[in-house]
């Protein structure tokens, strides 16, 4: 559970409500969870690489972008022949 504090402009004071992550989520329009999205790329918690938001992702694709993700979180554990296989691989889409 969090808690999550905003001051009350009528009364002057602070009031605060315990919520879990998953009931404030689903209570979100779109437009919240975009701004919800966006700040927390805003405030390092998370990349733009982490997110699959066209909404039209597959089984493979998913994979994929799991993939990429452990090679760009345990990049320090490739050798240099594989870290420079990618590196030229990616060049081939500039």
């Amino acid at each position: 559970m969090a808690y999550i504090y905003d001051d009350c402009e009528e009364c002057g004071e602070t009031t605060g409500i315990r919520v879990t992550p998953s009931r404030y989520v689903e209570a979100c329009s779109m437009q919240e969870l975009g701004e919800l999205g966006n700040l927390l790329i805003d405030e390092g918690f998370i990349t733009k690489g982490d997110i699959l938001s066209d909404g039209k992702t597959n089984i493979n694709d998913t994979a994929f972008a799991g993939a990429l993700v452990k090679l760009s979180n345990n990049r320090l554990l490739l050798s240099v022949e594989e870290e420079n296989y990618i590196l030229e691989l990616s060049k081939r889409f500039v």
